[in-house]
C-alpha cells in the first residue's frame, strides 16, 4: 500500500511539474533572460541536493565497514 501511495505521489509532482514548465516556457510574455535564469537556478539547486544525497549514501556505507 505504501508503494502505490509512493507511486501516485510522484506521478502527480511529475505531472503537475511537466504542467508547469510546458506553461511557463510557452509564456511569451517572459523574457528569455529570465527563464534561462530560472532554469539554471532550478537545475543547480537539484545538483546539490543530488550531490548531497550521494554524499550521505556513501558516508553511511563507509560507517558500516
Amino acid at each position: 500500500m505504501k508503494y502505490l501511495g509512493a507511486v501516485l505521489l510522484l506521478v502527480g509532482i511529475i505531472l503537475l511539474l511537466g504542467f508547469g514548465i510546458y506553461e511557463f516556457m510557452s509564456d511569451f510574455s517572459i523574457p528569455i533572460i529570465v527563464k534561462v535564469g530560472i532554469v539554471a537556478l532550478v537545475l543547480g539547486i537539484l545538483v546539490i541536493i543530488g550531490a548531497l544525497i550521494i554524499e550521505k549514501i556513501r558516508d553511511k556505507r563507509g560507517n558500516l565497514r
